[in-house]
């Protein structure tokens, strides 16, 4: 392979990982890829709209499309569905039907599509009977609910947690029945979190100094907002220490994040960010088997030295903001310690 044949099989990589076009040779990639265009999106561009006809074959070169539907208990509110990352496509099945989007695209960072028109892909499947069988292969493998295990072996998603949802990231992760490892960096790009997935089931997981269980939930407590995320599709390796495992069903592992998310919210709302914390009594009143009492007994050393605000307070938690919280307001409503609340 000369150099500028190897150049050319480089550039097309995007392309011949898309599912679409995996059973395709080289030769038949290359004349498709000179009937379509690549284009560059600013961030938070859109690529369609609700209701628009579909009128393009998409497939991502960079960047993450972010798919969004009106939202079940506001349709005003758009809210995103799943993420679309480099070799995935869009189009291929609703350009057929004559169908309008039922969803909005955009790309929260911007990045680059590889686009087909709608008469261009339809004069590639008379003139390409290869290309007609391999689009009728993905049909009906997606028809019969599966996933072509070549698709998943390089699905790899990144993106900056400024412009992305991390809950959504992660049930794109689930839902796409992924095996990998998804890495969450902060701003000076040091990794903070990981978490294993295996077929879409969350295995293991750690966040700064929390493991395991806690771990994930944590990165719903709320999810971060600065930083970034990657994913690859990769086997995960065995960590051999079952501090870090997560043993539990993924879906009820979503659900009791959702849960703990949204009392959360509440527990914020009693207590604020700068209120001062200080003890009432000589001792700490708490059961040793208590789940909490690692975090409350952590509270009280602290507050017998000084006083200290609720962040302060937080910093210093070995659990999750959910049993910090938890913790401090079972303090105060025992009357153990108390709070100077502050504006």
């Amino acid at each position: 392979m000369d150099v500028t044949t190897n150049a050319l099989y480089e550039e097309l990589e995007f392309i011949r990982e898309s599912d679409v076009f995996l059973n395709l040779d080289f030769e038949l990639t290359q004349l498709i890829f000179s009937r379509g265009e690549i284009v560059r999106f600013e961030p938070g561009a859109k690529l369609f709209e609700i209701g628009q006809p579909v009128s393009n074959f998409y497939i991502v070169k960079k960047g993450l499309v972010e798919i969004c539907r009106p939202s079940a208990e506001n349709p005003d509110e758009m809210r995103p569905v799943a993420y679309l990352g480099t070799s995935d496509s869009m189009g291929e099945m609703t350009l057929l039907t004559g169908s309008h989007h039922g969803s909005m695209a955009r790309m929260p960072e911007g990045g680059e599509i590889f686009y087909i028109s709608k008469p261009e892909f339809l004069r590639l499947l008379d003139d390409f009977p290869g290309f007609t069988k391999a689009l009728m292969m993905v049909f009906a493998y997606r028809l019969q609910s599966r996933v072509k295990d070549q698709r998943i072996a390089k699905r790899n998603l990144q993106g900056n947690l400024q412009f992305f949802d991390l809950p959504t990231v992660v049930q794109t992760i689930i839902a796409s029945k992924l095996t990998g490892t998804l890495v969450i960096t902060n701003e000076q790009q040091l990794p903070i979190s990981e978490i294993n997935f295996e077929h879409g089931e969350v295995r293991s997981a750690f966040l700064g100094e929390l493991f395991g269980l806690e771990a994930f939930l944590q990165l719903f407590q709320p999810p971060p907002q600065n930083g970034s995320f990657d994913f690859k599709s990769a086997p995960i390796q065995e960590i051999g220490d079952p501090m870090f495992e997560i043993n539990f069903p993924t879906m009820n592992l979503l659900m009791e994040a959702v849960r703990l998310q949204d009392e959360l919210v509440e527990m914020k709302n009693q207590i604020g960010d700068k209120d001062i914390f200080f003890t009432l009594t000589n001792e700490l009143n708490w059961n040793e088997i208590d789940a909490n009492y690692s975090v409350a007994k952590t509270i009280w050393r602290m507050l017998k030295e000084k006083q200290c605000d609720t962040l302060e307070l937080r910093d210093k938690s070995p659990r999750s903001h959910f049993y910090f919280y938890s913790a401090l307001i079972k303090l105060l409503e025992t009357n153990q310690i108390s709070c100077l609340q502050l504006t």
